[in-house]
């Protein structure tokens, strides 16, 4: 996909995140609805002004629409390691919901900035990786990573006040999979909340191999009650859930 093309896809997400129609996006930029529809299909060049003016109008970050989750890695990083090294992974989640369990699955896109930081940008609630775009939330934010963890702290790109944040292991044994925790709060009384998450350099089979490592056991929260303390799981059978 070219890059005009790309850019194009991410704008018309984020007008639809914004609740725009192509009328009402190109009257903020004061460009004709024909001339913001070839943008979105990527049938018209665009320059960095203009791409300033749909950032604004979609009050988000310009680097926002520039992501690209599809690039292939940029080679050897001093700032990442493990799995983390990937430009591109796969998150998962689970949360019951009444007497069902539900995955949620994530896209993870990371970059290296010129200032030796990593930005990350998370297309949670994915129903196909194949297309990032059909997304639920967005979230943005950085990464600090180190030879044993990954942490980011990420802001939905539409609300600034919704945060969550992971801290993931990196475990030399394990060349796919990064467990860890997810962290957010709760949208009805705003309480902090914190789950299992996993993060893979592949897509992951959703079985019940999958659901078994996200879970928060018995055995776990027995540990918590005793020393009010919750680990995470330390070591993944890989086996059991890549495809």
């Amino acid at each position: 996909m070219e890059f005009q093309q790309i850019v194009g896809a991410q704008i018309r997400m984020y007008r639809k995140k914004a609740g725009l129609s192509l009328e009402e996006l190109a009257a903020k930029i004061y460009k004709s609805k024909s001339i913001v529809s070839k943008y979105e299909l990527g049938q018209s060049n665009i320059d960095i002004a203009t791409l300033q003016e749909i950032s604004q109008a979609f009050h988000i970050d310009i680097k926002c629409l520039l992501d690209n989750p599809n690039q292939s890695s940029q080679g050897p990083s001093l700032n990442r390691f493990g799995i983390f090294s990937e430009n591109r992974l796969y998150v998962y989640i689970m949360e019951k919901d009444r007497r069902k369990f539900i995955i949620h699955r994530g896209l993870l896109s990371l970059y290296d900035e010129n200032d030796s930081s990593t930005s990350a940008t998370l297309y949670m609630d994915i129903a196909d990786f194949s297309d990032h775009t059909k997304c639920g939330s967005i979230y943005s934010g950085k990464m600090l990573c180190t030879p044993y963890n990954a942490s980011m702290l990420l802001t939905d790109v539409q609300e600034s006040s919704e945060k969550v944040s992971f801290f993931m292991t990196i475990n030399k044994s394990s060349r796919n999979l990064s467990p860890g925790f997810y962290f957010g709060y709760t949208m009805v009384d705003n309480l902090p909340f914190s789950t299992n998450a996993i993060i893979s350099k592949v897509p992951l089979a959703e079985s019940d191999a999958l659901m078994e490592a996200l879970m928060v056991t018995k055995e776990k929260l027995t540990l918590l009650k005793n020393g009010n303390v919750y680990t995470g799981n330390d070591f993944i059978l890989e086996t059991d859930l890549i495809k």
